[in-house]
């Protein structure tokens, strides 16, 4: 499997970033009875001392463009059929620029293919919640325009322009069904908002699956509608053919879009696992805790799965170092597991749970700069319980539900400056339950799921609550909607929503989930196409753009695959169990920024001791010169076969190892390059 991240070495010339350059492929503009080519632009870096973070975010050189004329028709006034469009990109976001031959008093629709498995037609499209929603469609209650797109474009996504028909342009993801099942991916900036223009829209690169730094080549076709679905003959960048009016008409040409920066890097989220160290890691466990810190990886507590089964020991894993560092065992809270822990920003808090002979409601801070732990008050806490939720808001840790002597639906509020308790209100509170969810969004705990159990019967919910601090008030989430009722589910926070996954309902595993939306007050399902095997037990991660789930147990027993979810394009990626670590349950996970850290678990040989990162994206490559036809390249040196590659065509696809002497410095691989020449690309690959 390759791991990719490109970087292309040039000549140096002159100092600093004005000396940043392009080089350009020339062509001509034609068109063919099917498709519209345009020059194409290759970029080069010429001057490659400069960290990635800033090659990526300083990027000097100007903008590549294509542009795309209208088909002269004028149907509607012309606006688009005399038109003119501009395309361009920075290696991060899309720009456009349209300049009307008339009034622009409706819509300009513009349908886009970035990948497979697009739409022949838009016969399907009957979403008619918005102006923008129904020109899109090509329908409304007085009827519908039949677009038939041209054979080799079949779009996924659709451009609305409606500066002065709506007041408003934007993003969506095309689908089947009606009102609101176009997927909104946001908007795109339009200005102005009048009828004249010229009008100009931007909109991030990656909302459309692309990948900065990527070349690529995607397909845009220019329609243009009233609201109310009626479609005239005026088209840009390509044409079309038919009656005007809300009768059928068919595309019979596009364009082409190269979205083409050669000197960034390409980062393509191929994904690897890695086996991490052994030595000295904690014994074998499960339902155990683990904490990110920022370096490190705090794994305590847990289940040895024999007698006397509960443990109070634990480790620190740092990834950078690939080494583990036993926690003291003095001053430590008692041996437990199925507790809860949480990171505040310099100490990990460890609360309740169930020990040997009973249910706890006691707790300790860790504090990795001293190395020693602080017993928690009591005095206040909470009930004692285990298989609750804990959260950490920034200055509080909230404890809610669980199970000890009974399900409990209280809680508390811990403060680590004040050291003290305070209870949690039950006015309003979710039902009792335990084995449920719980996410901190940045003003409310949202608690959603679990179950409890009485002599003859289980309940499984499919309901929750929005904890806030500030107002110490319970709001009741909606249950239309949602996710079916069912606990050991997980739940992740994305800054907007809570993803929630997996479960299981009595002895019914589930492969959905859904995500809710605070400020809507609403909750939208997870597509079953491409989706996980039912499963429960499992975990699961926020990487900023993607839920990554993994492991569990599902109807044939323990799981060794998952998945990655993205809300953007509201799909998932099957993660297989290729080079991936044992089946597993009852583990754990971490995000640290680059990486997904498991740890131990329960397995078909019962309880694990080991630890792995799966790396969703390609490991860095950094360039930096070191004279005017050498530079130093580093790379992780996280696996012992990732080695770095080098080609001058990427084209071919023929990467060439690099030989040259490596020197392990810190968490990096080494090595000197010379000389260098125009257009050489670098990437880490694996195995």
């Amino acid at each position: 499997m390759a791991l990719r991240w490109l970087l292309s070495s040039v000549r140096g010339r002159g100092q600093g970033l004005g000396h940043w350059g392009r080089t350009f492929e020339s062509g001509n503009t034609t068109k063919s009875t099917a498709v519209t080519s345009h020059t194409h632009l290759s970029f080069h870096l010429h001057e490659a001392n400069i960290s990635l973070a800033i090659l990526l975010l300083l990027s000097a050189w100007h903008a590549r463009a294509d542009q795309y004329h209208g088909n002269g028709n004028t149907g509607f006034g012309g606006a688009i059929g005399n038109g003119t469009l501009t395309l361009s990109d920075d290696g991060t976001n899309i720009s456009g620029t349209l300049t009307v031959g008339g009034s622009m008093n409706d819509v300009l629709v513009l349908y886009l293919q970035t990948g497979p498995s697009g739409f022949a037609d838009t016969s399907g499209f009957n979403d008619q919640s918005a102006p923008c929603c129904q020109a899109i469609s090509g329908v409304s209650t007085s009827g519908r325009s039949l677009l038939t797109f041209a054979s080799g474009f079949q779009p996924n996504y659709a451009i609305a322009l409606a500066p002065a028909a709506a007041g408003t342009g934007g993003l969506w993801q095309l689908a089947n069904g009606g009102s609101n099942s176009l997927v909104y991916m946001g908007s795109v900036s339009l200005a102005p908002l009048d009828n004249s223009g010229p009008f100009t829209f931007n909109f991030p690169a990656a909302l459309i699956g692309m990948i900065p730094g990527v070349r690529s080549t995607i397909q845009v076709f220019g329609t243009y509608l009233s609201t109310n679905g009626s479609r005239c003959t005026e088209a840009i960048a390509g044409d079309l053919s038919g009656t005007q009016g809300w009768n059928p008409l068919i595309q019979s040409a596009y364009a082409n879009y190269t979205f083409a920066v050669g000197a960034v890097l390409v980062r393509l989220p191929l994904g690897v696992w890695a086996q991490r160290a052994s030595g000295s890691s904690p014994s074998s466990r499960y339902k155990h805790t683990a904490v990110w810190t920022g370096s490190e990886v705090i794994v305590w507590g847990g289940d040895s799965g024999v007698y006397p089964y509960n443990l109070n020991d634990g480790g620190r894993f740092n990834p950078a170092a690939n080494s583990w560092t036993p926690l003291p065992i003095n001053g430590a809270p008692a041996a437990r597991a199925s507790h809860t822990a949480v990171w505040t920003g310099s100490e990990m808090v460890v609360w309740g749970g169930g020990g040997d002979t009973r249910v706890l409601n006691d707790g300790a801070c860790y504090n990795p700069s001293a190395n020693t732990w602080t017993a928690l008050p009591t005095g206040g806490a909470p009930a004692a319980r285990e298989n609750h939720t804990a959260v950490w808001t920034g200055n509080e840790m909230l404890v809610w539900g669980g199970v000890g002597g009974r399900f409990y639906n209280d809680g508390g509020r811990y403060n680590p400056t004040a050291r003290s308790w305070t209870v949690l209100p039950t006015v309003s509170a979710p039902q009792a339950r335990s084995e449920h969810t719980a996410v901190w969004t940045g003003t409310e705990m949202i608690v959603w799921g679990g179950y409890s159990a009485a002599v003859d019967f289980n309940t499984y919910y499919g309901d929750g609550g929005r904890y806030n601090p500030d107002a110490n008030t319970w709001t009741a989430l909606p249950t239309t909607g949602a996710p079916a009722a069912r606990a050991f589910h997980t739940a992740v926070w994305t800054g907007n929503e809570m993803i929630v996954c997996g479960g299981i309902s009595n002895t019914t595993y589930c492969i959905d989930g859904g995500r809710y939306n605070p400020l809507g007050n609403s909750w939208m399902a997870l597509p079953n196409t491409g989706a996980l095997a039912t499963r429960s037990g499992h975990t699961a991660v926020w990487t900023g753009r993607e839920m990554i789930v993994w492991g569990g147990a599902g109807n044939t027993g323990c799981v060794t695959n998952g998945g990655r979810y993205n809300p953007t394009g509201n799909c998932w990626t099957a993660l297989t169990g290729e080079g991936a670590p044992p089946v597993r349950t009852g583990h754990t996970a971490v995000w640290t920024g680059t990486e997904m850290i498991l740890s131990e678990g329960w397995g078909y040989i019962g309880c694990l001791s080991d630890i792995w990162s799966y790396y969703p994206y390609a490991p860095a490559v950094r360039i930096s010169r070191t004279g005017p036809t050498s530079a130093d390249v580093a790379w992780p040196a996280w696996y012992p076969t990732l080695r770095l590659c080098q080609t001058t065509n990427l084209a071919a696809g023929e990467w060439n190892t690099v030989t040259n002497a490596v020197t392990q410095v810190g968490s990096e691989n080494h090595t000197t390059l010379s000389p260098l020449s125009d257009g050489q690309f670098f990437r880490a690959e694996y195995p």
